[in-house]
């Protein structure tokens, strides 16, 4: 087959917005489920989180000339969401450490990328940390560079909390998926690709090229120069 030279490139900015949407599948189908197998530590669990007690703050805001059932809804939908971007801003930076050093490990440990190979970084104007392997690897090792984070900091927790019915590692294992909606999106862009083609991932924004020689790599180079 012949590749040649063929960049993809995603939007950060629509993949912010895709993951409220990720966050709010993930959620509609563990939430119920982890209610489900433990309903008695739900219930406790939501007595202390920080969605219940910002709900509660807000209904107490609310005007007296509201009814009761106005307070409780437009409470519950404000506090709801300060709570989720609260969890959400908390999580999401507790996740991005472990979350870009997960792929440079992944980047060493499938690819044989060296340390120096690694850049790790923040585009703050795309609110969007990266790590880029400075190194070519073949699209079946980039799958693992990829969503291995999504696999070790978001399903595994989910999995694991629905075991052992904790909430906590629930939140984290949700938000976890959520923050590899990159990730993701990249990786449904490579699904039809050969395992064996060459990639290398663009050192500035969300995206990638597909080559096939060293001569192509070179090309590569000095475009992103230019």
């Amino acid at each position: 087959h012949i590749i040649m030279i063929r960049k993809s490139e995603i939007s950060l900015l629509k993949a912010n917005l895709l993951s409220l949407l990720l966050f709010a599948v993930v959620a509609g189908v563990l939430i119920p489920l982890f209610s489900w197998i433990h309903p008695e530590k739900f219930m406790s669990d939501m007595d202390n989180t920080l969605f219940y007690k910002c709900i509660v703050y807000m209904v107490e805001l609310m005007p007296d000339t509201t009814s009761t059932m106005g307070n409780i809804i437009i409470g519950g939908i404000m506090g709801g969401l300060f709570g989720l971007l609260y969890a959400t801003v908390v999580f999401g930076f507790l996740l991005l450490v472990p979350h870009e050093l997960i792929h440079g490990l992944t980047a060493i440990v499938v690819g044989k990328a060296k340390w120096k190979d690694l850049k790790f970084g923040m585009m703050w104007k795309k609110c969007a940390a990266y790590c880029h392997c400075n190194k070519p690897l073949t699209v079946a090792q980039y799958r693992y560079f990829l969503l291995m984070p999504l696999v070790i900091l978001g399903i595994i927790p989910s999995v694991l909390s629905l075991i052992l019915g904790n909430s906590l590692m629930l939140l984290y294992g949700m938000i976890g998926i959520t923050v590899a909606i990159g990730d993701i999106w990249i990786a449904w862009l490579l699904r039809k690709e050969d395992g064996s083609v060459k990639v290398y991932d663009h050192p500035s924004t969300a995206g990638y090229f597909l080559f096939d020689t060293d001569e192509d790599f070179e090309d590569i180079k000095k475009e992103l120069l230019n």
